[in-house]
């Protein structure tokens, strides 16, 4: 990581004590856990063209939501360089999207997945499927 990037990282959150991957990492982006005095965040590293577009919409989608009742990570910050783009988030503990299509059932996994070009579009697709009535909870199951 730069010297720049850090010290942009450390304006938002603090200073930090730690950054390491996190252990499941999807196909777009490589995924860092940045722990500071303060908490753990997450930090979304995306190098091709398309990756990089969907990481901007990643942000573009946390940002649409923040307002909702919906609990999703806060984008914090979002940095692009030549190479790269970022993505510094809030951390939720929880079920990585990963484990989560791998637990899945075939049906869940094509609920999840199906017309999505990307991560933004399933995070958005996910984020629709829980905010359905709870008469169609088997959806979200």
């Amino acid at each position: 990581m730069n010297v720049s990037l850090k010290q942009r990282i450390e304006q938002q959150v603090g200073l930090i004590h730690s950054i390491h991957p996190v252990a499941e990492q999807g196909g777009t982006a490589i995924v860092y856990y940045v722990k500071t005095l303060d908490g753990t965040y997450i930090l979304k590293q995306a190098s091709l063209p398309r990756y990089r577009e969907w990481l901007a919409q990643e942000a573009t989608v946390m940002q649409t939501f923040k307002s909702q009742h919906i609990i999703i990570p806060t984008c914090i910050d979002y940095m692009e360089d030549e190479q790269q783009d970022y993505l510094l988030m809030s951390y939720i503990a929880g079920e990585t999207l990963t484990t989560a299509l791998t637990n899945a059932s075939e049906f869940q996994r094509l609920a999840l997945t199906v017309h999505s070009d990307g991560f933004s579009d399933i995070f958005m697709i996910k984020c629709l499927i829980t905010r359905l009535p709870q008469k169609y909870g088997w959806i979200r199951n």
